[in-house]
């Protein structure tokens, strides 16, 4: 799946450092996806998908300093990308292995038939 004018493009995501039941010599750091309800161009595929900040809010969001929730809340319901184009590729993408740049190259109506 890309965007329609196939640039790269980001998912919103939270990161955090914490420590194990206040243990300073334990360090964790997590991090998520955040997810959304699939718009009508992936619902074919799966039932959620991740939030796809517009790159025009990548600076508000990414600002460590921001916590503004608000404002964090309408990047997520307004600055998301909804609508994306699916391809079939090659099922070399599914083996990790497989680090080629051919491996997302579009299949022709040839290849996709079995």
């Amino acid at each position: 799946m890309t965007l329609p004018e196939d640039k790269p493009f980001a998912f919103a995501g939270l990161w955090e450092t914490w420590n194990d039941k206040g243990r300073a010599d334990r360090d964790y750091r997590s991090c998520t996806i955040i997810t959304l309800p699939a718009s009508d161009s992936v619902r074919p595929v799966h039932h959620r998908m991740p939030a796809i900040v517009r790159s025009a809010k990548y600076e508000a969001w990414l600002d460590p300093e921001n916590q503004d929730v608000a404002m964090l809340e309408d990047i997520l319901l307004n600055w998301t990308v909804t609508e994306l184009v699916s391809r079939p590729v090659s099922k070399q993408v599914n083996h990790v292995s497989n680090n080629e740049a051919s491996n997302i190259d579009p299949l022709t109506q040839m290849e996709i038939q079995f």
